[in-house]
């Protein structure tokens, strides 16, 4: 039986996201669990190669339409007026949801929005930071219109609350839903797989990173601090899953520093529990996260986390408690913190319970809720 909201009934997600990230999986996610909700639900993304991979998984749901069109243009606010026009007027709704890995919707959408008065408007920032000047026109649009038109601007983060407040949007409208994820997925992983794909023995400890291989990750820092402890133990290895910019980089390093037999390049992955369940210690050495997916990914899957202490993981990580922390940039503080939980397997045991019960209050479910609730505000207004 389909769940009903208070005024409102078609609900339609408009997805400003290439398929790269995690704002992409978020948007996926988010509509397919409202679907199986009950909630009929319509999801637009960009038509583009890595968009379609990422929603092969999502085709066919019931209560789910799932369109990819070439009107939307991905990664720039330059959108063309008459296709977001018809983008609207193809796709009518009593509440357009839309989410972009931007740190605002585009000028053109927002002025789309103002021509039709009736739907209700909620718009998920996947982004934190301010990215676009404080003051500058687009800001100032950007304020104007979530104050006269938008019902909420919902932020995965308190600090990308804070930002969107500092834009001008009204604090009454601006509110943080964490993300969620699938946590009974990342409890499935195969460790067979992945550790046949390394081709390292059964005694090999594996330090693993799940991340873009990025200048905002800083996977450099990573290769840094486990060089600091590879003649200490011999016996593990450090494996980075992903790609990007700084790929070339980090292995040339790697090759510098004597290590190429030691540090596995994976490249892009889709089976992601199946690498987290083989990790012995996750690693994340970012400067800066919104709130970030995979993070609560490997804390699902039981892994012992050693991470920076960036804004985003200052939401999520404990230091000692969950994780052990440093700031960002500091190898010496990274290393120690690998160097604690090789040699302690009775600590990596404690942070990784302690790293499981941390991801029981991110699910799925419950993102899904909130964002259920959020609608039926709108619903009142």
């Amino acid at each position: 039986m389909a769940i009903e909201i208070s005024g409102l009934g078609a609900v339609v997600h408009i997805g400003y996201v290439g398929g790269e990230g995690g704002d992409a999986a978020q948007t996926l996610e988010l509509a397919a669990g409202q679907a199986k909700a009950g909630l009929p639900v319509t999801l637009i993304v960009p038509q583009l190669p890595r968009m379609a991979e990422m929603a092969e998984p999502y085709r066919n749901r019931p209560n789910l339409h799932l369109v990819e069109t070439p009107l939307i243009r991905f990664n720039t606010p330059a959108q063309n007026p008459l296709a977001v026009g018809q983008l609207l007027q193809n796709y009518p709704a009593d509440l357009y949801h839309l989410h972009t890995g931007d740190i605002a919707i585009p000028r053109m959408t927002l002025l789309a929005l103002e021509l039709i008065r009736k739907p209700k408007v909620v718009v998920t920032i996947h982004a934190a930071y301010p990215e676009m000047p404080f003051g500058s026109g687009r800001a100032r649009y950007w304020a104007s219109s979530a104050r006269r038109r938008l019902d909420f601007v919902v932020t995965p983060s308190k600090h990308g609350r804070e930002t969107q407040v500092q834009y001008g949007v009204p604090p009454e409208k601006a509110r943080t839903i964490y993300n969620g994820i699938n946590l009974q997925r990342f409890t499935q992983g195969d460790p067979t797989i992945a550790r046949k794909r390394l081709g390292v023995a059964e005694d090999t400890l594996l330090i693993v990173q799940t991340a873009r291989l990025h200048p905002q990750k800083r996977p450099l820092d990573g290769v840094e601090a486990f060089a600091r402890i590879a003649t200490e133990f011999p016996q593990t290895h450090l494996v980075y899953v992903g790609t990007g910019p700084l790929k070339e980089a980090t292995i040339a390093r790697t090759h510098e520093l004597g290590l190429t037999e030691r540090v596995h390049f994976m490249g892009h992955q889709v089976n992601i529990p199946d690498w987290l369940a083989v990790a012995d210690i996750w690693l994340t050495t970012s400067d800066a996260e919104n709130f970030s997916i995979s993070v609560i990914e490997a804390m699902a899957a039981g892994n012992a986390v050693v991470g920076t202490f960036c804004r985003g993981n200052d939401e999520i990580l404990r230091d000692g408690e969950n994780a052990l922390t440093a700031p960002v940039g500091d190898i010496g503080r990274l290393a120690d913190g690998l160097r604690q939980l090789l040699q302690d397997a009775s600590l990596r045991e404690q942070l990784r319970h302690a790293a499981r019960a941390t991801a029981d209050c991110f699910s799925h479910e419950m993102m899904v809720a909130q964002y259920l609730d959020l609608y039926r505000e709108a619903g009142r207004q």
